[in-house]
């Protein structure tokens, strides 16, 4: 009897060191606190290391030391709702030793013993993953806030995910278009080639990008511009295949107007310039006629008048009356001044040419 029990109670003290060497060693923090006074009691490595203490420096602390959002009438009561319960679990922050400040996942557990109350704390350290996850919060609220459908797809082409850009693009809610191919989809406009193109590229690991032609739920044809990439997990494998796809039926209509229009223009432009180049041939003919008119008039006028004013001058010397002398005298100032004024028509023809 006496052996058996040396042996229980070296089994006991086994289980003992074991159980003490788990909680040591644990993966979160685990702490005895004194509920009255908030007072460390026992504290594990985990706790010690995030916390930047000793074990000394923590059982001289209690938790009003490390809790850096609640206010100490907020924690003690806190610690009175947990002793009544049996227990509590939220979230909150805490505070290192060197003032760093981190988000903790808390649970709280009351523990009777000897005729007294302790509280059992187990936290973690959560700031990481918080941050992912307000991280994939976001990516979340991007895609779904997204002006372009976004659709997520197996290796096998089966919708996964759908974003609101592509219920309100397709007219289909998201639970007639997820477990199903995006070939609902199609209108049968857009050429073979196109789908062979893309599942090629994919199938290569490659991403596509391409315009499709669609037809909505109420069967309203539209054009999407459609990039589609595979996903790969950290080992390289391809899971999934993401495509962002943009409604561009309007967008070509445009274009297409536009193109219309230029091609119009360009007709116009053409006929006017056509016009004009005959109505400048024109007005080049019309005008060099009208300096010819002008340059033979005044050559057709001068001639006479030179000679008027030639024989005028021989004549002058033979009379010998004055008054005759006198008459010849205006004659030929007049042939003169009529002379004066061809020469200029014949000036304004040369400088008009």
């Amino acid at each position: 009897a006496l052996l058996q029990f040396r042996e229980t109670r070296i089994a006991q003290q086994d289980n003992e060191t074991l159980l003490k060497a788990v909680i040591e060693q644990a993966p979160c923090a685990i702490e005895l606190v004194d509920p009255v006074t908030l007072r460390f009691l026992r504290v594990n490595a985990y706790s010690r290391q995030a916390l930047g203490y000793t074990e000394a420096e923590m059982l001289e602390r209690t938790v009003l030391d490390i809790q850096a959002e609640l206010p100490p009438q907020g924690t003690a009561a806190l610690a009175r709702q947990a002793v009544e319960t049996g227990g509590l679990h939220f979230e909150t922050t805490h505070r290192a030793a060197d003032g760093r400040l981190f988000d903790a996942s808390v649970w709280i557990r009351a523990i009777h013993l000897h005729g007294r109350d302790y509280l059992l704390g187990i936290w973690r350290d959560i700031s990481a993953e918080r941050s992912t996850k307000q991280k994939l919060e976001k990516f979340s609220l991007a895609i779904e806030q997204s002006p372009n459908a976004v659709v997520i797809t197996d290796t096998e082409a089966r919708i996964e995910y759908v974003n609101d850009a592509f219920t309100q693009t397709s007219g289909y809610t998201r639970e007639e278009a997820l477990g199903h191919n995006p070939r609902l989809l199609k209108s049968g406009k857009t050429p073979g080639e196109v789908y062979t193109a893309m599942w090629a590229a994919l199938t290569r690991g490659e991403a596509w990008r391409g315009e499709l032609v669609n037809r909505r739920k109420d069967g309203v044809e539209y054009i999407e511009l459609a990039q589609i990439s595979p996903i790969r997990q950290p080992d390289g494998r391809i899971t999934h295949y993401l495509a962002i796809k943009q409604d561009i039926t309007e967008k070509r209509r445009m274009i297409e107007e536009l193109e219309r229009h230029r091609h119009h223009l360009e007709q116009l432009v053409a006929e006017r310039s056509t016009e004009l180049l005959a109505a400048r041939d024109a007005a080049e003919v019309a005008s060099r006629a009208k300096s010819e008119f002008l340059a033979n008039m005044s050559h057709e006028i001068r001639t006479p008048l030179n000679a008027i004013i030639g024989l005028g001058h021989l004549l002058a010397k033979d009379l010998r009356e004055d008054k005759h002398r006198s008459r010849l005298e205006k004659i030929t100032t007049a042939a003169r001044h009529l002379l004066q004024i061809i020469n200029d028509i014949l000036d304004l023809s040369k400088i008009e040419a």
